[in-house]
């Protein structure tokens, strides 16, 4: 059950340092106003965020932001991109557990989902400053051509958006992106990808020497 929150919103920026600033607002009618005014699609776009509070004032360049956590009992219902109905943050045995089993699966030739059938992804994300950030994504299998197209459009998009599962949501700045996994990933690719599985010991049950 979730606990009850001290504060109707809180706002935590993650840095590229590995810092955390955080801030609140203790006015649920102000805090409502504050969602309202965050646009996801424009957010990293701007020069800088400017937190203004009774006592300080606090300017934070976008560039040195890897993501922003966004902490309240709902989501603010801002929209996935097209691929995706819904992406949450998850942990990372999640995510390898995930992976794990998607490879259990391939071993045993277990049926491959075709276009229009819902698919279920996990994901992580190495940031700036080796920070990670590891989610779960649904949504409905696409053409071929958009497919192919989807790894290169969720490192250009302006934001990327999931729910946060303690309430709220993460917006995380593509732009900080050092690399992201998927499993499974697209079926069809681009015919540049390199056809090379990942080394880490943990993913292939071997050692990684």
């Amino acid at each position: 059950m979730m606990t009850a929150r001290k504060y109707p919103l809180e706002i935590r920026i993650h840095l590229i340092d590995g810092s955390v600033a955080a801030f609140y607002e203790d006015d649920a009618d102000q805090a409502k106003q504050i969602i309202g005014q965050i646009q996801p699609d424009r957010l990293f776009s701007q020069p800088s965020l400017l937190l203004a509070g009774i006592s300080s004032v606090t300017v934070i360049p976008c560039t040195k932001v890897n993501m922003i956590e966004v902490i309240q009992d709902t989501y603010p219902n801002w929209p996935f991109m097209r691929e995706v109905t819904d992406i949450v943050d998850c942990s990372p045995e999640a995510f390898r557990s995930g992976f794990l089993a998607f490879r259990d699966s391939l071993a045993a030739r277990v049926q491959t989902p075709e276009v229009g059938d819902p698919f279920v992804s996990w994901g992580m994300m190495t940031l700036s400053g080796g920070q990670h950030f590891y989610f779960e994504a649904r949504g409905i299998i696409r053409s071929v051509i958009e497919q192919r197209r989807l790894v290169h459009q969720v490192i250009s998009a302006p934001c990327l958006i999931s729910r946060r599962r303690e309430g709220g949501a993460v917006l995380v700045n593509p732009a900080n992106i050092v690399s992201l996994e998927l499993s499974p990933g697209p079926r069809e690719l681009p015919n540049t990808a390199w056809p090379m599985e990942n080394k880490e010991a943990w993913r292939t049950g071997s050692s990684s020497d």
